[in-house]
Protein backbone atom coordinates (compact mmCIF):
# COMPACT_ATOMS: atom_id res chain seq x y z
CA UNK A 1 0.00 0.00 0.00
CA UNK A 2 3.25 2.17 0.89
CA UNK A 3 3.94 3.11 -2.96
CA UNK A 4 0.25 3.69 -3.98
CA UNK A 5 -0.17 5.86 -0.88
CA UNK A 6 3.04 7.67 -1.84
CA UNK A 7 1.39 8.42 -4.93
CA UNK A 8 -1.94 9.48 -3.44
CA UNK A 9 -0.38 12.45 -1.12
CA UNK A 10 1.74 13.29 -4.52
CA UNK A 11 -1.27 13.88 -6.24
CA UNK A 12 -2.87 15.86 -3.58
CA UNK A 13 0.03 18.09 -3.95
CA UNK A 14 -0.64 18.88 -6.99
CA UNK A 15 -3.20 21.24 -8.59
CA UNK A 16 -5.61 18.48 -9.56
CA UNK A 17 -7.72 17.62 -6.57
CA UNK A 18 -8.39 21.71 -6.93
CA UNK A 19 -10.59 21.29 -9.47
CA UNK A 20 -12.53 18.16 -9.05
CA UNK A 21 -15.67 17.78 -7.34
CA UNK A 22 -15.09 18.75 -3.62
CA UNK A 23 -17.12 15.21 -2.48
CA UNK A 24 -14.51 13.28 -4.72
CA UNK A 25 -11.62 15.49 -3.19
CA UNK A 26 -12.98 14.74 0.22
CA UNK A 27 -13.31 11.13 -0.16
CA UNK A 28 -9.72 10.96 -1.43
CA UNK A 29 -8.14 12.89 1.54
CA UNK A 30 -10.24 10.73 3.96
CA UNK A 31 -8.43 7.37 2.23
CA UNK A 32 -5.09 8.56 3.04
CA UNK A 33 -5.87 9.90 6.29
CA UNK A 34 -7.22 6.45 7.24
CA UNK A 35 -4.33 5.29 5.91
CA UNK A 36 -2.07 7.33 7.77
CA UNK A 37 -3.64 6.51 11.08
CA UNK A 38 -4.16 2.57 11.02
CA UNK A 39 -0.44 1.76 8.91
CA UNK A 40 2.84 2.44 10.31
CA UNK A 41 4.54 1.30 7.56
CA UNK A 42 2.34 4.88 5.49
CA UNK A 43 3.31 6.91 7.76
CA UNK A 44 6.89 5.75 7.50
CA UNK A 45 6.55 6.08 3.75
CA UNK A 46 5.51 9.41 4.07
CA UNK A 47 8.82 10.30 6.22
CA UNK A 48 10.63 9.41 3.62
CA UNK A 49 8.90 11.05 0.26
CA UNK A 50 12.73 13.63 -0.37
CA UNK A 51 10.39 16.72 -0.37
CA UNK A 52 6.65 17.51 -1.07
CA UNK A 53 6.23 20.04 -3.63
CA UNK A 54 2.74 21.46 -3.40
CA UNK A 55 1.63 23.76 -6.09
CA UNK A 56 -1.27 25.65 -4.24
CA UNK A 57 -2.29 27.20 -1.26
CA UNK A 58 -4.90 24.20 -0.92
CA UNK A 59 -2.47 21.63 -1.73
CA UNK A 60 -0.20 23.02 1.10
CA UNK A 61 -3.43 22.94 3.65
CA UNK A 62 -3.76 19.32 2.67
CA UNK A 63 -0.68 18.35 3.10
CA UNK A 64 0.19 19.73 6.14
CA UNK A 65 -3.07 18.08 7.44
CA UNK A 66 -1.90 14.79 6.34
CA UNK A 67 1.42 15.53 8.11
CA UNK A 68 -0.15 16.31 11.27
CA UNK A 69 -2.25 13.46 11.28
CA UNK A 70 0.92 10.69 11.19
CA UNK A 71 2.80 12.72 13.46
CA UNK A 72 0.12 12.45 16.21
CA UNK A 73 -0.64 8.60 15.31
CA UNK A 74 3.01 8.01 15.29
CA UNK A 75 3.77 7.09 18.87
CA UNK A 76 6.03 4.39 18.82
CA UNK A 77 8.81 5.17 16.47
CA UNK A 78 11.24 8.51 17.52
CA UNK A 79 12.72 8.11 14.11
CA UNK A 80 9.67 8.70 11.92
CA UNK A 81 7.79 11.37 14.02
CA UNK A 82 11.08 13.25 14.03
CA UNK A 83 11.32 12.90 9.81
CA UNK A 84 7.83 13.85 10.04
CA UNK A 85 8.39 16.82 12.00
CA UNK A 86 10.81 17.30 9.51
CA UNK A 87 8.73 16.73 6.05
CA UNK A 88 6.23 19.46 7.91
CA UNK A 89 8.78 21.91 8.28
CA UNK A 90 9.53 21.74 4.89
CA UNK A 91 6.19 22.32 3.68
CA UNK A 92 5.20 24.96 6.09
CA UNK A 93 8.42 27.24 5.40
CA UNK A 94 7.64 26.92 1.02
CA UNK A 95 4.08 27.96 2.12
CA UNK A 96 5.12 31.04 3.90
CA UNK A 97 1.75 31.02 6.12
CA UNK A 98 1.66 31.87 9.42
CA UNK A 99 -2.20 30.96 9.31
CA UNK A 100 -1.35 27.39 8.00
CA UNK A 101 1.26 27.14 11.05
CA UNK A 102 -1.04 28.44 13.53
CA UNK A 103 -3.89 25.53 12.18
CA UNK A 104 -1.00 23.11 12.55
CA UNK A 105 -0.59 24.28 16.35
CA UNK A 106 -4.24 23.36 17.20
CA UNK A 107 -3.51 20.02 15.49
CA UNK A 108 -0.24 18.60 16.69
CA UNK A 109 0.73 17.70 21.00
CA UNK A 110 3.53 20.40 20.93
CA UNK A 111 4.64 20.06 24.69
CA UNK A 112 5.26 16.12 23.66
CA UNK A 113 7.71 17.60 20.69
CA UNK A 114 8.77 20.59 22.22
CA UNK A 115 12.31 18.60 21.83
CA UNK A 116 11.99 17.63 18.35
CA UNK A 117 11.19 20.94 17.11
CA UNK A 118 13.76 22.56 19.08
CA UNK A 119 16.18 20.00 17.96
CA UNK A 120 15.06 20.74 14.17
CA UNK A 121 15.88 24.21 14.78
CA UNK A 122 19.15 24.64 13.30
CA UNK A 123 18.15 22.52 10.52
CA UNK A 124 15.26 24.46 9.62
CA UNK A 125 14.57 27.50 10.64
CA UNK A 126 12.10 29.45 11.87
CA UNK A 127 9.71 27.19 10.28
CA UNK A 128 10.30 24.59 13.05
CA UNK A 129 11.12 27.49 15.51
CA UNK A 130 7.77 28.51 14.98
CA UNK A 131 6.32 24.99 16.74
CA UNK A 132 8.91 24.60 19.16
CA UNK A 133 8.88 26.56 23.04
CA UNK A 134 10.63 30.08 22.17
CA UNK A 135 13.76 30.62 22.53
CA UNK A 136 14.90 34.49 21.64
CA UNK A 137 18.06 34.70 21.99
CA UNK A 138 18.02 31.60 19.29
CA UNK A 139 15.62 33.47 17.18
CA UNK A 140 18.05 35.94 17.05
CA UNK A 141 21.11 33.81 15.96
CA UNK A 142 18.70 32.45 13.74
CA UNK A 143 16.97 35.01 12.11
CA UNK A 144 19.20 38.28 12.42
CA UNK A 145 22.79 36.96 12.67
CA UNK A 146 23.65 33.59 10.92
CA UNK A 147 21.46 34.49 8.10
CA UNK A 148 18.72 37.65 7.62
CA UNK A 149 15.28 35.72 7.43
CA UNK A 150 12.89 36.56 4.87
CA UNK A 151 9.56 38.56 5.71
CA UNK A 152 7.56 35.08 4.67
CA UNK A 153 9.60 33.26 6.78
CA UNK A 154 9.62 35.25 10.09
CA UNK A 155 5.77 35.37 8.99
CA UNK A 156 5.75 31.98 10.22
CA UNK A 157 6.72 32.81 13.75
CA UNK A 158 3.55 35.36 14.05
CA UNK A 159 1.92 33.81 17.11
CA UNK A 160 5.19 32.88 18.59
CA UNK A 161 5.78 36.44 18.52
CA UNK A 162 3.22 38.00 19.77
CA UNK A 163 3.78 35.88 22.80
CA UNK A 164 6.64 37.75 23.24
CA UNK A 165 7.22 39.81 26.13
CA UNK A 166 8.58 42.96 27.51
CA UNK A 167 11.56 41.58 28.69
CA UNK A 168 12.51 39.40 26.08
CA UNK A 169 11.80 42.38 23.07
CA UNK A 170 13.78 44.75 25.07
CA UNK A 171 16.74 43.18 26.31
CA UNK A 172 17.44 40.36 23.42
CA UNK A 173 15.13 41.01 20.18
CA UNK A 174 14.68 44.52 19.81
CA UNK A 175 17.98 45.78 20.26
CA UNK A 176 19.72 43.62 17.87
CA UNK A 177 17.04 43.90 15.18
CA UNK A 178 17.43 47.75 15.68
CA UNK A 179 21.00 47.65 14.83
CA UNK A 180 20.70 44.90 12.18
CA UNK A 181 17.98 47.49 10.34
CA UNK A 182 20.73 50.59 10.92
CA UNK A 183 23.45 48.85 9.63
CA UNK A 184 21.15 47.25 6.36
CA UNK A 185 18.21 48.71 5.72
CA UNK A 186 17.28 47.64 2.09
CA UNK A 187 17.49 43.91 3.16
CA UNK A 188 15.44 44.11 6.73
CA UNK A 189 12.43 46.39 6.40
CA UNK A 190 10.16 43.76 4.75
CA UNK A 191 10.81 41.41 7.63
CA UNK A 192 11.07 43.94 10.63
CA UNK A 193 7.48 45.42 9.05
CA UNK A 194 6.20 41.66 9.79
CA UNK A 195 7.72 41.18 12.74
CA UNK A 196 6.48 44.88 14.04
CA UNK A 197 2.88 43.87 13.10
CA UNK A 198 3.19 40.67 14.87
CA UNK A 199 4.06 41.70 18.32
CA UNK A 200 1.48 42.64 21.21
CA UNK A 201 0.18 45.88 21.53
CA UNK A 202 1.56 46.43 24.69
CA UNK A 203 4.71 45.44 24.12
CA UNK A 204 5.27 48.14 21.43
CA UNK A 205 3.57 50.50 23.40
CA UNK A 206 5.74 50.30 26.41
CA UNK A 207 9.25 49.69 24.84
CA UNK A 208 12.02 52.42 25.01
CA UNK A 209 13.87 50.58 22.18
CA UNK A 210 10.79 51.40 19.87
CA UNK A 211 11.10 55.26 20.82
CA UNK A 212 14.75 55.65 21.53
CA UNK A 213 16.14 53.10 18.92
CA UNK A 214 13.95 51.84 15.92
CA UNK A 215 11.59 55.30 15.76
CA UNK A 216 15.04 57.14 14.67
CA UNK A 217 16.30 54.47 11.94
CA UNK A 218 12.59 54.56 10.52
CA UNK A 219 11.72 58.37 10.40
CA UNK A 220 15.46 58.23 8.13
CA UNK A 221 14.06 55.26 6.27
CA UNK A 222 11.02 58.11 5.35
CA UNK A 223 13.76 60.01 3.26
CA UNK A 224 15.03 57.14 1.46
CA UNK A 225 15.59 57.55 -2.21
CA UNK A 226 13.81 54.72 -2.99
CA UNK A 227 9.90 54.45 -2.75
CA UNK A 228 9.38 50.61 -1.40
CA UNK A 229 11.36 51.96 1.10
CA UNK A 230 9.80 54.75 1.87
CA UNK A 231 6.14 53.37 1.70
CA UNK A 232 7.28 50.42 4.08
CA UNK A 233 9.06 52.58 6.64
CA UNK A 234 5.74 54.80 6.69
CA UNK A 235 3.68 51.45 7.03
CA UNK A 236 5.87 50.46 10.37
CA UNK A 237 5.59 53.67 11.55
CA UNK A 238 1.97 53.43 11.59
CA UNK A 239 1.41 50.50 13.24
CA UNK A 240 3.66 51.64 15.76
CA UNK A 241 0.94 54.53 16.05
CA UNK A 242 -1.65 52.31 16.38
CA UNK A 243 -0.27 49.48 18.97
CA UNK A 244 -0.03 53.04 20.97
CA UNK A 245 -3.04 53.90 20.51
CA UNK A 246 -4.65 50.16 21.39
CA UNK A 247 -2.51 49.93 24.39
CA UNK A 248 -4.07 53.57 25.13
CA UNK A 249 -7.35 52.21 24.00
CA UNK A 250 -7.22 49.45 26.51
CA UNK A 251 -6.56 51.70 29.41
CA UNK A 252 -2.57 50.69 29.47
CA UNK A 253 -0.02 52.46 31.32
CA UNK A 254 0.96 55.87 30.73
CA UNK A 255 3.95 55.64 28.57
CA UNK A 256 1.08 54.37 25.67
CA UNK A 257 0.53 57.62 25.56
CA UNK A 258 3.98 58.89 25.49
CA UNK A 259 5.27 56.43 23.29
CA UNK A 260 2.04 57.81 20.90
CA UNK A 261 3.46 61.29 21.23
CA UNK A 262 7.24 60.89 20.01
CA UNK A 263 6.17 58.73 17.07
CA UNK A 264 3.48 61.74 15.87
CA UNK A 265 6.02 64.69 16.59
CA UNK A 266 9.00 62.75 14.84
CA UNK A 267 6.46 62.25 11.48
CA UNK A 268 5.84 65.92 12.12
CA UNK A 269 9.11 67.55 12.26
CA UNK A 270 9.30 68.56 8.86
CA UNK A 271 11.65 71.00 8.62
CA UNK A 272 14.26 69.37 6.59
CA UNK A 273 12.49 67.47 4.48
CA UNK A 274 13.39 69.56 1.10
CA UNK A 275 12.28 66.75 -1.39
CA UNK A 276 8.52 66.65 -2.59
CA UNK A 277 8.09 62.68 -2.27
CA UNK A 278 9.75 62.97 1.25
CA UNK A 279 6.97 65.40 2.38
CA UNK A 280 4.63 63.36 0.87
CA UNK A 281 5.17 59.76 2.81
CA UNK A 282 5.03 62.17 6.16
CA UNK A 283 1.31 63.40 4.72
CA UNK A 284 0.31 59.58 4.60
CA UNK A 285 1.87 58.38 7.67
CA UNK A 286 0.44 61.24 9.52
CA UNK A 287 -2.75 60.80 8.05
CA UNK A 288 -3.75 57.22 8.79
CA UNK A 289 -2.66 58.10 11.99
CA UNK A 290 -5.30 60.47 12.30
CA UNK A 291 -7.88 58.68 11.05
CA UNK A 292 -7.03 55.55 13.64
CA UNK A 293 -6.94 58.44 16.37
CA UNK A 294 -9.99 59.44 14.81
CA UNK A 295 -12.03 56.26 14.57
CA UNK A 296 -10.94 55.00 18.50
CA UNK A 297 -11.27 58.98 19.55
CA UNK A 298 -7.93 58.88 21.15
CA UNK A 299 -7.38 61.33 23.88
CA UNK A 300 -3.88 63.94 22.95
CA UNK A 301 -1.86 67.19 24.66
CA UNK A 302 -3.00 70.66 22.68
CA UNK A 303 0.45 71.33 22.38
CA UNK A 304 1.26 67.62 20.48
CA UNK A 305 -1.51 68.05 17.96
CA UNK A 306 -0.68 72.26 17.60
CA UNK A 307 2.93 70.43 16.59
CA UNK A 308 1.63 68.55 13.84
CA UNK A 309 -0.83 70.88 12.71
CA UNK A 310 2.24 73.17 11.79
CA UNK A 311 4.00 70.32 10.88
CA UNK A 312 1.59 69.31 8.18
CA UNK A 313 0.34 73.00 7.16
CA UNK A 314 4.01 75.26 6.92
CA UNK A 315 5.07 72.51 4.16
CA UNK A 316 1.80 72.20 2.55
CA UNK A 317 0.99 76.15 1.99
CA UNK A 318 4.50 75.86 0.18
CA UNK A 319 3.54 72.81 -2.35
CA UNK A 320 3.88 73.63 -6.08
CA UNK A 321 0.68 73.37 -7.46
CA UNK A 322 1.76 70.76 -9.50
CA UNK A 323 2.84 68.40 -6.78
CA UNK A 324 -1.04 67.37 -6.90
CA UNK A 325 -0.97 63.70 -5.33
CA UNK A 326 1.34 65.55 -2.33
CA UNK A 327 -0.82 68.26 -1.75
CA UNK A 328 -3.67 65.66 -1.97
CA UNK A 329 -2.48 64.13 0.90
CA UNK A 330 -1.40 66.77 2.91
CA UNK A 331 -5.15 68.31 2.61
CA UNK A 332 -6.61 64.53 4.23
CA UNK A 333 -3.90 65.17 6.75
CA UNK A 334 -4.58 68.19 7.64
CA UNK A 335 -8.50 67.75 7.84
CA UNK A 336 -7.83 64.30 9.89
CA UNK A 337 -5.71 66.40 12.48
CA UNK A 338 -8.01 69.20 12.69
CA UNK A 339 -11.06 66.98 13.78
CA UNK A 340 -8.64 65.11 16.40
CA UNK A 341 -8.05 69.39 17.53
CA UNK A 342 -11.66 69.79 17.54
CA UNK A 343 -12.16 67.02 19.88
CA UNK A 344 -8.77 67.69 22.22
CA UNK A 345 -8.05 71.43 21.22
CA UNK A 346 -5.64 72.59 18.95
CA UNK A 347 -3.43 75.49 19.79
CA UNK A 348 -1.55 77.91 17.75
CA UNK A 349 -1.63 74.86 15.13
CA UNK A 350 -5.36 74.79 14.98
CA UNK A 351 -5.61 78.74 14.20
CA UNK A 352 -2.73 78.65 11.49
CA UNK A 353 -4.76 75.24 9.78
CA UNK A 354 -8.01 77.60 9.84
CA UNK A 355 -6.38 80.57 7.80
CA UNK A 356 -4.62 78.27 5.51
CA UNK A 357 -7.99 76.95 4.94
CA UNK A 358 -9.79 80.55 4.93
CA UNK A 359 -7.49 81.89 2.15
CA UNK A 360 -8.48 80.94 -1.22
CA UNK A 361 -11.98 82.00 -0.48
CA UNK A 362 -10.75 85.30 1.48
CA UNK A 363 -8.64 86.40 -1.74
CA UNK A 364 -11.79 84.72 -3.88
CA UNK A 365 -9.77 82.45 -6.16
CA UNK A 366 -12.32 79.15 -7.16
CA UNK A 367 -9.89 76.57 -8.38
CA UNK A 368 -7.91 77.06 -4.67
CA UNK A 369 -10.97 77.28 -2.78
CA UNK A 370 -12.20 73.74 -4.93
CA UNK A 371 -8.96 72.26 -4.17
CA UNK A 372 -9.01 73.04 -0.28
CA UNK A 373 -11.81 73.04 0.59
CA UNK A 374 -13.39 69.90 -1.66
CA UNK A 375 -11.30 67.51 0.14
CA UNK A 376 -12.36 69.32 3.99
CA UNK A 377 -16.32 68.43 2.57
CA UNK A 378 -15.37 64.78 1.68
CA UNK A 379 -13.76 63.95 4.21
CA UNK A 380 -14.76 65.38 7.34
CA UNK A 381 -18.42 63.87 8.90
CA UNK A 382 -20.80 66.98 8.94
CA UNK A 383 -20.99 67.58 12.40
CA UNK A 384 -17.35 67.97 13.02
CA UNK A 385 -17.55 70.13 10.06
CA UNK A 386 -20.53 72.30 11.37
CA UNK A 387 -17.99 73.35 14.30
CA UNK A 388 -15.02 74.21 11.62
CA UNK A 389 -17.37 75.81 9.63
CA UNK A 390 -18.37 78.20 12.67
CA UNK A 391 -14.47 78.48 13.28
CA UNK A 392 -13.58 79.73 9.68
CA UNK A 393 -16.63 82.45 9.74
CA UNK A 394 -14.69 84.36 13.07
CA UNK A 395 -13.15 85.88 10.11
CA UNK A 396 -15.59 88.38 8.20
CA UNK A 397 -13.27 87.92 5.00
CA UNK A 398 -14.27 84.30 4.70
CA UNK A 399 -18.18 84.95 4.32
CA UNK A 400 -17.14 88.00 1.69
CA UNK A 401 -15.09 85.60 0.06
CA UNK A 402 -17.85 83.42 -0.06
CA UNK A 403 -20.38 85.77 -1.48
CA UNK A 404 -18.05 86.59 -3.87
CA UNK A 405 -18.17 82.84 -5.71
CA UNK A 406 -21.98 82.51 -5.50
CA UNK A 407 -21.70 86.20 -7.51
CA UNK A 408 -19.42 84.76 -9.95
CA UNK A 409 -20.73 81.23 -10.26
CA UNK A 410 -24.26 83.17 -11.05
CA UNK A 411 -22.47 84.97 -13.81
CA UNK A 412 -21.10 82.18 -15.63
CA UNK A 413 -23.85 80.04 -15.00
CA UNK A 414 -25.97 82.65 -17.44
CA UNK A 415 -23.18 81.46 -20.38
CA UNK A 416 -21.77 78.29 -19.29
CA UNK A 417 -22.73 74.67 -19.70
CA UNK A 418 -20.16 73.55 -16.96
CA UNK A 419 -21.30 73.10 -13.42
CA UNK A 420 -20.39 76.13 -10.63
CA UNK A 421 -18.83 74.01 -7.82
CA UNK A 422 -17.06 76.49 -6.61
CA UNK A 423 -20.06 78.40 -6.05
CA UNK A 424 -21.72 75.46 -4.61
CA UNK A 425 -19.31 74.65 -2.24
CA UNK A 426 -19.50 78.52 -1.04
CA UNK A 427 -23.72 78.03 -0.90
CA UNK A 428 -23.34 74.82 1.20
CA UNK A 429 -20.58 76.40 3.69
CA UNK A 430 -23.16 79.41 4.27
CA UNK A 431 -26.18 76.89 4.72
CA UNK A 432 -24.07 74.75 7.05
CA UNK A 433 -23.16 78.06 9.17
CA UNK A 434 -26.72 78.87 9.13
CA UNK A 435 -27.80 75.28 10.51
CA UNK A 436 -25.21 75.80 13.28
CA UNK A 437 -25.71 79.13 14.24
CA UNK A 438 -28.71 80.25 16.20
CA UNK A 439 -29.56 82.67 14.17
CA UNK A 440 -30.31 80.28 11.68
CA UNK A 441 -30.36 83.52 9.19
CA UNK A 442 -28.99 82.32 5.83
CA UNK A 443 -26.53 84.89 3.75
CA UNK A 444 -28.39 86.45 1.18
CA UNK A 445 -26.49 85.87 -1.52
CA UNK A 446 -26.89 82.28 -0.79
CA UNK A 447 -30.59 82.24 0.18
CA UNK A 448 -31.10 83.95 -3.07
CA UNK A 449 -29.11 81.27 -4.92
CA UNK A 450 -30.99 78.49 -3.16
CA UNK A 451 -34.38 80.09 -4.20
CA UNK A 452 -33.87 81.05 -7.33
CA UNK A 453 -36.66 79.45 -9.53
CA UNK A 454 -39.25 79.18 -7.55
CA UNK A 455 -41.66 80.89 -10.33
CA UNK A 456 -39.69 79.78 -13.30
CA UNK A 457 -37.40 76.86 -14.22
CA UNK A 458 -35.69 79.15 -16.97
CA UNK A 459 -34.56 81.49 -14.09
CA UNK A 460 -32.90 78.38 -11.88
CA UNK A 461 -29.71 79.49 -10.24
CA UNK A 462 -26.29 77.73 -10.77
CA UNK A 463 -27.05 75.29 -7.82
CA UNK A 464 -29.55 73.47 -9.41
CA UNK A 465 -29.05 73.81 -13.25
CA UNK A 466 -28.89 71.20 -15.51
CA UNK A 467 -25.18 70.98 -15.51
CA UNK A 468 -24.87 70.85 -12.09
CA UNK A 469 -27.88 68.23 -11.76
CA UNK A 470 -25.53 65.89 -14.45
CA UNK A 471 -23.01 66.31 -12.64
CA UNK A 472 -23.95 64.55 -9.76
CA UNK A 473 -23.35 60.92 -12.14
CA UNK A 474 -19.79 62.30 -12.08
CA UNK A 475 -18.67 64.70 -9.48
CA UNK A 476 -17.82 63.29 -6.23
CA UNK A 477 -18.22 66.30 -4.16
CA UNK A 478 -21.16 67.59 -5.86
CA UNK A 479 -22.95 64.09 -5.57
CA UNK A 480 -22.55 64.58 -1.65
CA UNK A 481 -23.19 68.49 -1.74
CA UNK A 482 -26.57 68.97 -3.39
CA UNK A 483 -28.49 66.39 -1.98
CA UNK A 484 -27.62 67.45 1.23
CA UNK A 485 -28.50 71.34 0.25
CA UNK A 486 -31.86 70.41 -0.85
CA UNK A 487 -33.01 69.01 1.98
CA UNK A 488 -31.55 72.03 4.03
CA UNK A 489 -33.55 73.85 1.58
CA UNK A 490 -36.49 71.93 2.18
CA UNK A 491 -36.39 71.90 6.11
CA UNK A 492 -35.67 75.79 5.82
CA UNK A 493 -39.08 75.90 3.44
CA UNK A 494 -41.06 73.90 5.95
CA UNK A 495 -39.71 75.55 8.63
CA UNK A 496 -40.80 78.86 7.99
CA UNK A 497 -44.68 77.15 6.65
CA UNK A 498 -43.32 77.91 2.47
CA UNK A 499 -43.41 75.00 -0.53
CA UNK A 500 -39.89 74.70 -1.84
CA UNK A 501 -39.51 75.68 -5.09
CA UNK A 502 -39.58 74.76 -7.84
CA UNK A 503 -36.39 74.39 -8.90
CA UNK A 504 -35.60 71.74 -6.46
CA UNK A 505 -38.37 69.70 -7.34
CA UNK A 506 -36.49 70.01 -10.75
CA UNK A 507 -33.57 68.73 -9.34
CA UNK A 508 -35.11 66.18 -7.24
CA UNK A 509 -36.49 64.56 -10.26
Amino acid sequence: MSEELVAQILELASTRPDKTPSGKRHEDVELVTKCLEEMAGDRAALADIPKIKCSSRFAYKRIAKLICTAIVKEEDQPEVRRKLCKQLCSVLAASGNGKLVDECRKRLPLDDLAETFTGLSKDMGLAAMALAPADWPLFVQTALTDNVASASDVGLCESLLHGMDVTAWEETVGPTMTLKLKAKPETLIEMVAVLMRSLDADVVAQSKVVTADLLPALTKQLKSAKEPIRFTASKIVQQLAKSAIESASADAADNATTSLKKIVQAVADTKTLTQVHHRQIAYVTLKEIGAVMGERKTKMGSEIISTVLQGICVPLAKEAKLATEAREEGLEALFRWLVIAKRNGGAKGFDEALAYIRKPVSVKNGPDTLAILGPMIRVVHPDILEGLVVDLWSDAKFLKGLEALIEVANKKNTSSSIAQVEGLIAVYLCAVYASASSSNKLSSLAEKALSAGSSSLEKTSFVYSDAMTKAVASNPLVAKILPQLIVMSTKRKLTSKMKPTSSICHAIS
